[in-house]
Order: C-alpha cells, then structure tokens, then sequence
C-alpha cells in the first residue's frame, strides 16, 4: 500500500455540520442539528494520536454526512475502545473486537469498517495501513434486512416516524425522556409506568421515534457499565444491564436501517402498524 501524506488536525477554530450549525473544534460536545449533539469524551486510556484522529475523522463526518450517522459513528467507535480497552487502533484490537462481538453480532465492526477506511484515506494519523488490510479482507456478517438479530428482536416496541404518529402522540404525557431529558420516543400504554425510561426499551408499548436521540441512551449506558467494571461488579449485575444495551443497540440498529430504505417506513423487525399494540 503506497504511503500517504498524513494531515494534521487543528483543535482551534470552528466548523458547519452539513445542517448549518457552528460548533467549536476544542468542545468536547458537537451539536451537529436542532436534535443531534454528539460527545467526544473517550475513556482515558485512549492514546492521543488516536484521539486526535478520531476528532478529525468525526469533524469530516459531521460536515459532510448526516447528524444521525454521524453519532452513529461516534457511538461504535466509543463502544470499539471501551470493549477491547486498547488504546490505538490497530489490527490486533480489529480482530479482538470481532471475536469479542462474536459472529451475529459483527455487523457492529461492519458498521465501524467504513468509518476507520475513511479516517485512514482522509490523511490522518491513527489507523495504520495494516488495519485497511486487515478491515478489507475481513468478511463480515452484515445485519441483513428482516434477519432476527443476535438479540432477538431485544427490542419490541414499534417504530414510528415522529411524535405525530404515535398512539396518543397529541399528549404531551406521553412523551419518554432519556436521561438528558431528550425525548426518545411516547409510550403507547394509558396505565401509570414506574419503571423509567430505560425499561422501555424492553417494552411492547415503546413507540420510538426513528430520529430520536437514541444514541445518547447508548451512549450513557456503556460509560455506566464502564463504572461497573471498575468497581468490579458481579456478573449477574453485569448480564442485567447487556440486556438492556441489547436492546437500546436493536432500537439504533432499526432506526438507522429505516432511514437508510428509500420509499420504505420501516425495515422488517420494526413495525409499521401504530394503531395497535
């Protein structure tokens, strides 16, 4: 592979998200459009030269694509470091992330695959030629349309397109918050829930919304399960929240395949019938 000129990224200065809206380079949160604001705190371990890299690739993103795969990016890559613990991006730590995926659920790293491709053609420091080899020889299990997903169907609500067409979606009570009380989604159930909003993701009544920030949901769970890690809980504590996170995963998954079908409102393990529940 011919060497590449490298780029250098400056953290000074300002940029435009593809929808219009200025965000300060040094900030440790991007707001890219009216409903999308991504993090870009990454653990600690991580080296510089890959925090550098990823900050750079993420700026190209946020510029040029979609506020929505933009965090989506953001989102895996986060998820890529917290579950190898490495601190670059190397071969190796591709290879672990996909054995520690496992084969139904690789289509993470297929996800990912893109991103790291692009942050090596951009010009940036941080993802050597070996792991494009290794990335473009891999054959990974895609998430195919209809398929039932390794956490079989974790997440049982019904996508919507937005609020307006969710069962009781003119009732502002009806709305479910995130934890940065962001709504995510309504809930379709006329009965009194005490459960908050993270079990609704579990929940046959869920309605979420296809562009509700569900990536945050994600994103604050893994950072919690990163704090159990270290204060090294049980496993049992540790099984009780994958399932969650399975879920939330299954919701970002469907949401992200149902924008991305021209024509179609929803992809096949969501389901388009609001009018019953």
């Amino acid at each position: 592979m011919p060497a590449k000129s490298r780029r250098y990224f400056s953290e000074s200065g300002t940029a435009f998200s593809k929808d219009g809206y200025q965000f300060e380079l040094k900030s440790e949160r991007w707001r890219l459009n009216k409903d999308v604001s991504v993090s870009l705190e990454l653990p600690s371990h991580v080296d510089h030269v890959a925090r550098t890299g990823f900050r750079a690739t993420l700026q190209r993103y946020a510029e040029e694509k979609s506020a929505r795969h933009t965090e989506n990016m953001c989102t895996r890559f986060k998820r890529f470091v917290r579950d190898t613990k490495t601190d670059m991006v190397t071969a190796e730590s591709i290879l672990n992330w996909r054995a520690i995926l496992g084969r139904d659920a690789e289509w993470h790293l297929g996800g990912l695959k893109g991103f790291l491709i692009a942050w090596h053609d951009y010009g940036f420091d941080g993802v050597p030629d070996s792991v494009v080899v290794v990335l473009n020889r891999l054959r990974i299990k895609g998430n195919r349309k209809g398929q039932a997903v390794p956490f079989a169907q974790a997440c049982l609500g019904k996508l919507v397109s937005n609020e307006r067409e969710a069962i009781r979606g003119r009732d502002p009570r009806s709305r479910v918050p995130n934890g940065r009380l962001n709504a995510v989604g309504s809930c379709g159930s006329f009965g009194f829930c005490a459960l908050g909003f993270s079990a609704c993701y579990t929940c046959q009544h869920f309605q979420p919304w296809i562009d509700g920030p569900h990536a945050e949901v994600l994103e604050d769970l893994y950072r919690e399960k990163e704090r159990m890690r270290e204060l090294n809980c049980s496993e049992v504590v540790f099984s009780s929240k994958d399932r969650l996170i399975l879920a939330v995963e299954h919701c970002v998954a469907l949401c992200e395949a149902a924008k991305n079908v021209p024509g179609e409102g929803f992809p096949e393990g969501g389901d388009g019938d609001h009018n019953s529940h």
